[in-house]
């Protein structure tokens, strides 16, 4: 079971895909949320389609497995524990699931395969296929530019502290 130190213990990259994951929940809309029981339809937002394209399949599994692979394999990696590849299986379900029920085409699985180092996963940011149309389960580490904000917001005295 998770507790409030969960974070701690499951590492920073382990924290990410579990960030991920929740994002992903928060990102569904309420119209993809059913009231009742009554209303849900054959499969869930995280589901898999009853028919999928075989290439859009395809596509996702390749992006999103090569997404999860430069996540894990960046600086500081660490032997996963039979629970934290129990959170990698999950996350990684549900974003291909997702993924097929959006739609990713070629041009964004070209963005997302073109990295190569962790480092430089925000850049997909830019890539003109993500800028028109950003997957819904892709969650991006901040930019250069986003963390030195960050920081910098971070770093200066609340006025009401003052």
């Amino acid at each position: 079971m998770l507790t409030s130190s969960a974070p701690s213990q499951l590492g920073p990259r382990m924290s990410a895909l579990v960030l991920i994951a929740a994002l992903m929940a928060c990102g569904q809309s309420a119209q993809d949320k059913p009231d009742s029981p009554a209303d849900r339809p054959h499969t869930s937002a995280y589901s898999r389609p009853s028919k999928v394209d075989p290439q859009l399949s395809e596509r996702c599994g390749r992006s999103i497995r090569h997404i999860t692979k430069l996540i894990m394999s960046g600086p500081g990696s660490f032997e996963i524990s039979p629970n934290e590849a129990s959170i990698i299986e999950v996350t990684t379900a549900m974003s291909i699931a997702t993924c097929e029920s959006e739609g990713l085409s070629p041009a964004q699985e070209a963005c997302m395969l073109a990295v190569e180092e962790i480092e430089k996963l925000s850049a997909v940011a830019q890539c003109p296929a993500i800028v028109e149309h950003k997957p819904r389960w892709l969650v991006l580490p901040p930019t250069e530019a986003e963390r030195e904000a960050l920081l910098k917001a971070f770093a200066e005295p609340n006025e009401a502290e003052k």
